[in-house]
């Protein structure tokens, strides 16, 4: 395969990813914050089809387009600028990158159904660790009195990186079958 066409390929993902964040965003945020979403299914399409490299070059694109739409900055949300690079790396960076070794299940468990079920859990969950730890490095400020950090990291982003994942999971089983023949290199 050209790189002219995996390139296209993860221009056309990260384009996808970014309209459903979008089509996201005019459903409210979840009660402690976050949203449900089905942006990084494309993602995780791309890792499948075209391998890690291609994958997290994507979840990495995606999350720079997601800070814009979220309008992050140091002045935008009132933090200290080592907060900032601190946040861009876990909340972004790193926690929409991990999702592209979402195809590594594909390597381990071969092209089936199941393993596709597993690489959505398995690159969910590695997005919610990154900001797990995000949440209780960087914003266990905001938790309520006598809460842990841990506890307000939890409640936070597993309000919505759970509903997240079985939603990403359902629609992922869904697609699967027709999608089989595309879900390989070409």
């Amino acid at each position: 395969m050209s790189k002219t066409r995996v390139l296209v390929e993860i221009a056309i993902m990260v384009a996808m990813a970014f309209v459903l964040e979008l089509l996201f965003t005019a459903f409210p945020n979840m009660p402690f914050g976050g949203r449900i979403s089905l942006s990084l299914l494309p993602i995780i399409v791309l890792s499948w089809r075209q391998g890690v490299i291609a994958g997290v070059t994507g979840g990495v694109l995606f999350s720079t387009l997601n800070m814009l739409l979220d309008g992050f900055g140091p002045a935008a949300w009132g933090i200290t600028f080592q907060v900032f690079m601190a946040s861009m790396f876990l909340d972004y960076l790193l926690a929409f990158g991990v999702v592209g070794l979402a195809g590594l299940m594909k390597k381990a468990f071969g092209n089936s159904i199941y393993s596709f079920a597993v690489g959505i859990i398995f690159a969910a969950s590695l997005r919610f660790i990154m900001h797990f730890i995000s949440g209780i490095v960087l914003w266990s400020s905001f938790a309520e009195e006598g809460q842990s950090a841990v506890m307000y990291s939890l409640l936070y982003n597993g309000s919505y990186m759970l509903p997240t994942t079985i939603l990403l999971v359902i629609v992922g089983v869904l697609i699967y079958t027709p999608l089989k023949a595309h879900l390989t290199e070409e």
